[in-house]
């Protein structure tokens, strides 16, 4: 399993565009939008996005965005 960690300075404009380009990325989340991505993220725990169960090429990956 490869993690990739991103580090971003505009987590709301940066989800928009992912759920754009990258919809199956996310969990139910996705469904709520990027504001509310966003909100959770930035509130709560350590400020990080964490999605352990997306698959690029067959391969498993693990999201964190921060």
């Amino acid at each position: 399993m490869v993690d990739f960690i991103f580090g971003v300075s505009h987590t709301q404009h940066w989800h928009g565009l992912n759920l754009v380009q990258h919809r199956d990325h996310y969990s139910g989340m996705k469904y709520l939008g990027s504001g509310a991505i966003s909100w959770l993220q930035d509130k709560s725990g350590a400020g990080v996005y964490f999605n352990p169960y997306v698959e690029i090429n067959g391969m498993a990956h693990t999201f964190q965005e921060r």
